[in-house]
């Protein structure tokens, strides 16, 4: 809590009254950006919270086995799946503003808070930021991001292993997602020794995912198994856990045709990765290190292109890329340069927020645009 009214308070940085009401307008502007932005399909977030251990073992089970065993009667209402996904996005923003203000305590300079604090701002109205994923609520990446966020506290080797093959069984695609990122800070604060049992781990479990993974029921009976358990229609993704890795890249790349016009429309938001990805890349690191650093962003680039998900999984490089910033930025032989890089100047973040207070969440491509300023007029009509 110090911390947090440190970053919004501080004397030495808000000199006048201006400073603070400034803070507190951008603040509700994020707010109701995300009221604004706000219209979620639950039918595919619920569906994933079904999937559970009723026919045996089977990838991305774990979450609907525990919400089986806590929650009485037959069904899961579709109320709690919407209540825990706001809990989840929470939880993450919650994360975001402390990790800011432990940095933002630790700077010593008034030009350094204001940049900082300019880094803040556009990493709140970035499109690719927690506006996503407000938009996104229920994703079962967001449980893997918390599991990475929880190396900031840098908990025992054991305890990473231990929760790296939760997050595995939650969704698969956390050792692309995430593990990279677990494995870099874990390696860099207790070496080989702390790396070695989290990698085993993780192999562990994606060769039980792999090899075991799949329903032994036919998809029709698990189906309909489905539907018994929700309250609200469902989005027919059973057939997701008979498939193989390539089997669901082919019905993907099928699927996901339509987009391929606008697929560089997707791409331009990586550019609001840029202020991150180069704290990330300039951290210096050693080779094992380094490796694990561009395994990062291979590992995104793999999942989007199995899942032809390219918006999804550059919101999830924006967050690892800004949690590994600040976590590097904590280090003083790097806090020292955080001044240097012509990226982060201070003007040049409050424009790139500007820019993002005109985009809507999740994409910035022409059809998107479109319904989105339709939307806001009539919602200001």
């Amino acid at each position: 809590m110090t911390a947090l009214k440190s970053f919004f308070f501080d004397p030495h940085d808000v000199k006048t009254a201006k400073g603070f009401q400034f803070r507190l307008f951008l603040f509700l502007l994020f707010s109701t950006l995300i009221a604004i932005d706000h219209r979620i399909h639950w039918d595919w977030m619920y569906t994933h919270w079904l999937y559970d251990y009723h026919f045996g073992f089977v990838k991305r089970g774990l979450v609907g086995e525990i919400l089986r065993h806590l929650i009485p009667g037959p069904q899961v209402p579709l109320e709690v799946v919407k209540a825990l996904g706001w809990a989840l996005w929470s939880i993450v923003a919650l994360f975001f503003f402390y990790f800011f203000s432990v940095v933002y305590r630790e700077l010593r300079t008034h030009e350094e808070k204001e940049r900082l604090f300019a880094f803040f701002i556009f990493c709140c109205l970035c499109p690719i930021g927690l506006r996503n994923y407000a938009l996104d609520l229920g994703r079962l990446d967001q449980i893997g991001l918390l599991l990475l966020f929880l190396q900031w506290f840098h908990p025992p080797a054991l305890l990473t292993a231990m929760l790296t093959i939760i997050a595995v069984f939650v969704h698969e695609a956390f050792v692309f997602m995430f593990l990279p990122a677990v494995l870099l800070i874990v390696h860099r604060t207790q070496g080989f020794k702390g790396s070695i049992p989290v990698s085993v781990a993780a192999f562990a479990a994606v060769s039980i995912v792999v090899l075991h993974g799949q329903p032994d029921a036919p998809v029709e009976i698990f189906w309909q198994y489905m539907n018994g358990k929700a309250t609200s229609p469902l989005n027919n993704t059973a057939d997701l856990l008979y498939r193989n890795l390539w089997q669901q890249f082919l019905i993907n790349t099928e699927a996901n045709k339509g987009q391929l016009p606008y697929l560089w429309q997707y791409l331009a938001n990586a550019i609001f990765l840029i202020p991150s990805a180069v704290l990330v890349s300039r951290f210096p690191l050693k080779a094992f290190e380094s490796f694990l650093r561009l395994s990062i962003l291979l590992g995104y680039a793999i999942v989007a292109i199995l899942a032809c998900d390219w918006g999804r999984e550059t919101s999830n490089a924006f967050f690892v890329c800004t949690f590994l910033s600040l976590l590097f930025l904590r280090e003083p032989e790097f806090k020292s340069r955080f001044m240097q890089f012509k990226v982060l100047d201070t003007k040049t973040l409050y424009r790139g927020a500007f820019v993002s207070v005109l985009l809507p969440a999740a994409g910035i491509e022409l059809p998107r645009i479109t319904k989105f300023y339709r939307f806001l007029i009539s919602w200001l009509i």
